[in-house]
């Protein structure tokens, strides 16, 4: 009985040299003896390619010197132990806090969560250099927006920051496709045309937005291997253009709200990630960090977003306008239980904190406040200074740190001594 050669097609079998040994490869029963012989033919012909190719390895080898094999890896050698601690000490940021340069990371949230709205406010005030909700913008520059769906209204939601806040926001440039990151190929053209886009602004580029990651994902999302492919993309991106920020938008799973959907190695493999969560109130959302590599998680954030029309109309005449988002105080809640957030500080509770105690440490946040010469301050920016100061005057660890914050905040707070003003910035009430 014979096949159709076609039903044989992608069946690694050498043909010929079985032939030549004896055996038919069409043929439906199989002797065991002469299998085994056919195999322990293969097995041979396979060692001795083996060799051949380790030989012609060894060959290669010994023409370059160890110095050269090595140089690719020897530039990630530091000997200088203070040296890598002296970066450490001045990582830098994009947003001071929030947004890292250099890594890679996302924000996600569930649908209508504001997450794009977002991720565009950030994008346009590291493209002006402007200061985000009173946060420093240290390392402007080019922004890459990938709109995976939805270009039209990102152009919208562009205009519409730049009327509400009168700042120049050019320098964020949209591309009107997704692109599959994972995908080599796709990636190749991708950096070519980030290339043609610096020749042609003469800007170098510090972050790309992805958005969304479903739009520029290739294969199944709950696959580690495909996602850890997507996550060497986004690097590759990174470290191919001076070591922009690459930040990709997501949703949340559709079984946990507290993580993006897919596989789980996005929060392991990723710099930095944060959660966004709409609130009861209208155009009212809160903003948790879920992780950020090598520095101290800020605190949870709020904003409300105000609509700003852009002057234009569609062709039944409705006004066209989008959301800026603007940071506020954080409402009062209590979390459902299953919406609690993983690794949130709990405050220290009032029993086990002395009077004497409670009022130094809110002494010491109403002597940081002051330093601001009676003008407001962001939450966040006080909040790292402290962090500071307790543990070099107090003694504290990270932990007992970030608990003392916030006892003394809340404290101080509720004792009037410090006022929210506009924008989720602070100052000391009048006659403290």
């Amino acid at each position: 009985m014979t096949q159709d050669n076609d039903n044989l097609q992608g069946i690694d079998v050498d043909r010929l040299s079985i032939e030549q040994e004896g055996f038919d490869p069409y043929q439906t029963v199989v002797d065991f003896q002469d299998y085994a012989a056919m195999m322990a033919s293969q097995e041979g012909r396979s060692k001795k390619a083996g060799r051949v190719e380790k030989t012609k390895a060894s060959a290669a080898e010994s023409e370059v010197s160890d110095s050269e094999l090595a140089a690719r890896l020897m530039r990630f050698v530091e000997f200088d132990e203070e040296k890598a601690i002296e970066r450490a000490r001045n990582k830098k940021w994009l947003i001071y806090g929030i947004l890292p340069h250099a890594d890679v990371g996302y924000i996600y949230g569930k649908p209508g969560s504001y997450k794009s709205f977002m991720a565009v406010d950030m994008a346009c005030h590291v493209a002006t250099a402007t200061p985000w909700n009173g946060i420093d913008v240290d390392y402007p520059g080019a922004v890459l927006y990938i709109a995976g769906e939805g270009a039209s209204e990102l152009h919208i939601r562009k205009k519409a920051w730049r009327m509400a806040t009168g700042q120049d926001n050019s320098a964020m440039t949209i591309l009107e496709r997704g692109v599959s990151i994972n995908n080599v190929t796709e990636r190749t053209e991708l950096k070519a045309a980030i290339r043609e886009i610096e020749r042609i602004t003469q800007r170098r580029h510090v972050l790309i937005v992805i958005d969304t990651f479903s739009k520029c994902f290739e294969g199944d999302e709950n696959s580690s291997e495909d996602m850890r492919a997507f996550i060497a993309g986004c690097e590759d991106l990174r470290d191919s253009f001076n070591g922009c920020t690459v930040m990709f938008v997501g949703h949340t799973g559709k079984t946990d709200p507290n993580s993006m959907r897919g596989s789980s190695v996005a929060l392991g493999d990723c710099g930095f990630s944060y959660r966004i969560r709409r609130g009861q109130q209208k155009l009212y959302a809160e903003m948790h960090c879920d992780k950020i590599k090598d520095a101290t998680e800020p605190d949870d954030m709020a904003f409300n977003f105000e609509v700003q029309r852009t002057g234009d109309h569609s062709q039944k005449g409705i006004p066209l306008c989008s959301l800026v988002p603007k940071m506020t105080t954080l409402l009062e809640r209590e979390d459902t239980e299953a919406e609690k957030e993983p690794g949130r500080a709990e405050f220290i509770p009032k029993k086990t904190v002395s009077d004497r105690n409670r009022s130094k440490l809110i002494g010491m946040l109403k002597s940081r406040i002051s330093m601001n010469g009676g003008q407001p301050v962001n939450r966040m920016v006080i909040r790292d200074d402290m962090l500071v100061m307790f543990q070099q005057n107090e003694g504290m660890n990270l932990n007992s740190a970030k608990s003392a914050w916030k006892r003394a905040w809340e404290d101080a707070s509720e004792a009037g001594v410090i006022v929210a003003c506009e924008g989720d910035q602070w100052m000391l009430a009048k006659g403290v």
